[in-house]
């Protein structure tokens, strides 16, 4: 495996520090201090001949995300145990257009190989893959748009010999790398909202490789997903038996989220990725929705992922009566369901109370569900006994504080504490009424789960 190493140039150190992503041109207030950072040692030599082929008024463009945040990027890219590199920037005479220019070392020294135009005005991430299998890497750049972040694509370049070869763009909103279809190859994976329609907003999955017979970077399988998304949050995989299923994390407004679940159909007649819990009659993916922005993990400890999905409580939360009842401070939680999808079917593993804001689940028993309501207020947990013929709550069955350290614990002395988060102290108390109900000190010794959820 080829070792890529980012070079990390000095910053400009002014009163204030500021922290620029992409191509500094944006912030044009502040041209007069945006001079190109210097490299050090043998990669300032490699500064020093980039600007020997480009104009002295130039600024760097540093990828925006992905694991590559340099402008200068260093890596051997044909095996050859030599360096080679890349630098991104644009000139201050065209800010509307990112370059790349790709240097060899040789001999002690970086020698200019060729340069091409960006796809974009910045660049957003940067990728390597041997897609066509040849033993050398091909470089991947997303490049974004100046007209807003969410339009963007990716080019893949190949270096042969002296020259770049650029193959076509394709747009894209979200991208990394993994093995689609179980063949041990390296597949470029997109995530797309295709919003030129005036009548339908569509999502799509795609998954591309690298055509050896037309010498083209090809779309090998796409599938529907919910075009009714703000964005994507991560891609993660995991196999189960001969199954390699992909979950894409994706946020729909402020606060909700979904997980898209795709796999590879192998059977003989088909061979596509798929997207089983699509519904095309809506065009959505409502099966996982949920009203907090979290994603999967592993909530039973059995190694593998589990899926979050809200569970409103419907018959509470539709009485207005109810609701208008409750102080403007406090929130009815739904509870979030952790489901499995095996055997084309969401099986369900878990039920809990997850609080987003402050970074924690606990696990309750299925049964409480139709039982109980969760009030929230100001971060702080109450559980109380649903008395549903009365539509009333009953008795205070548990408590889950949070407090500062600094505060007197002496407030909170007939509470246990559950955790710790830097200085703030997770304190519970269970009730008579609880105790009676069935809520123990072993559901939070044991079920209560500190989670940082971004």
């Amino acid at each position: 495996m080829k070792h890529f190493r980012a070079v990390i140039a000095l910053i400009l150190v002014v009163s204030i520090c500021f922290s620029f992503a992409g191509c500094s041109f944006r912030f044009s207030s502040f041209d007069s201090l945006l001079r190109p950072p210097r490299a050090v040692g043998k990669y300032q030599d490699l500064q020093e001949a980039f600007e020997k082929v480009v104009s002295k008024d130039y600024v760097l463009c540093s990828p925006e995300n992905g694991e590559y945040k340099s402008a200068f990027l260093t890596f051997d890219c044909d095996s050859d145990g030599d360096e080679d590199a890349i630098v991104f920037y644009s000139l201050k005479s065209e800010p509307d257009l990112a370059r790349l220019w790709y240097f060899k070392y040789e001999d002690e020294k970086w020698i200019p190989v060729s340069s091409v135009d960006g796809a974009g005005s910045s660049v957003n991430t940067v990728l390597f893959s041997d897609i066509n299998l040849d033993g050398s890497y091909e470089i991947i750049v997303g490049w974004s748009l100046l007209s807003g972040k969410t339009n963007k694509s990716f080019v893949t370049y190949m270096i042969s010999g002296e020259k770049i070869i650029s193959l076509a763009p394709y747009p894209y909103n979200y991208i990394c790398l993994l093995d689609a279809n179980g063949d041990g190859r390296e597949d470029i994976f997109t995530m797309s909202i295709d919003s030129s329609s005036a009548e339908l907003v569509a999502g799509y999955a795609r998954v591309y490789n690298y055509n050896a017979n037309t010498l083209t970077l090809d779309v090998l399988s796409e599938t529907r997903t919910d075009g009714n998304v703000s964005g994507y949050n991560s891609v993660t995989t995991e196999k189960v038996g001969d199954i390699n299923y992909i979950y894409v994390e994706a946020t729909k407004g402020e606060t909700d989220s979904l997980t898209e679940v795709l796999y590879w159909d192998s059977r003989k007649n088909e061979n596509k990725l798929v997207s089983p819990l699509f519904d095309s009659a809506s065009q959505t993916t409502k099966a996982t929705w949920r009203n907090i922005n979290i994603s999967c993990m592993d909530i039973d400890g059995d190694g593998l992922l589990e899926i979050p999905v809200s569970v409103t409580q419907n018959e509470i939360l539709n009485n207005s009566d109810y609701i208008e009842q409750q102080d403007e401070n406090t929130e009815i939680m739904s509870f979030i369901k952790w489901v499995k999808f095996r055997n084309n079917r969401l099986n369900d593993v878990q039920y809990s109370i997850v609080n987003h804001k402050l970074g924690y689940v606990l696990k309750i028993p299925s049964s409480w569900v139709e039982r109980i309501i969760i009030k929230n207020t100001k971060g702080n947990i109450e559980a109380y006994r649903w008395l549903s013929g009365q539509n009333k709550t009953g008795d205070l069955l548990f408590s889950i504080v949070h407090y500062d350290r600094s505060q007197s614990e002496n407030n909170y002395s007939n509470y246990k504490t559950i955790g710790v988060n830097g200085d703030t102290n997770y304190v519970y108390r269970i009730t008579d009424a609880g105790n009676k109900f069935g809520v123990k000190d072993k559901m939070f010794e044991k079920d209560f789960i500190m989670k940082d959820f971004g």
